[in-house]
Parts: structure tokens; C-alpha cells; sequence
């Protein structure tokens, strides 16, 4: 039996609240291993209006088909790594 690959990618900008840029480049590599069947899941600066805006598309017909999560706050600049791992489950 074959383990399904899975693939994090952690940016600082999104496409759903900013245009052009790593944004783009990010959501293109996420769509593209997505469509190979890969397991995706985005992490992204979040807080305000970018975690908003994440949600507003999670809810939407338009939604991502793998899981963007969004980590509060401006500590990730500082803390690296630990900054991230909070949000894991």
C-alpha cells in the first residue's frame, strides 16, 4: 500500500486578500500538486481581514478543494517555526 503524499506550504501572502506576487505563485503550485492528487494544506498569515477573507471563500462556490489555514498574528517574523506549530491540532 502507497501513503498518500502530503504537501504544506507556508507563505506570507494569499491570493484571497492579495493579488500577484508569491500570492499567485503559491496558489498556482497548491492547484497544480492538488490536481496530481497530492494532499495540500496552505499556511498563511492570518488575523482581520485576511482571516475574513479566507473564511468568506472556505464558505463559498468558489472555495480552494485543499485547506488553508490562516495563523494569527505578527509573531511568526520572530518566532519562526514555533509561531507555526501552534496551529497544528
Amino acid at each position: 500500500m502507497t501513503a498518500a503524499v502530503r504537501v504544506a506550504l507556508v507563505t506570507t501572502d494569499w491570493v484571497d486578500f492579495i493579488e500577484g506576487g508569491v500570492a499567485t505563485l503559491c496558489h498556482a503550485l497548491a492547484s497544480g500538486l492538488d490536481e496530481r492528487g497530492l494532499e495540500v494544506e496552505v499556511w498563511t498569515r492570518g488575523g482581520g481581514r485576511r482571516e475574513r477573507a479566507i473564511a468568506g471563500r472556505r464558505m463559498s462556490s468558489g472555495a480552494h478543494p485543499y485547506k488553508v489555514r490562516a495563523v494569527p498574528g505578527r509573531s511568526w517574523r520572530r518566532r519562526g517555526g514555533a509561531h507555526w506549530r501552534r496551529t497544528l491540532p
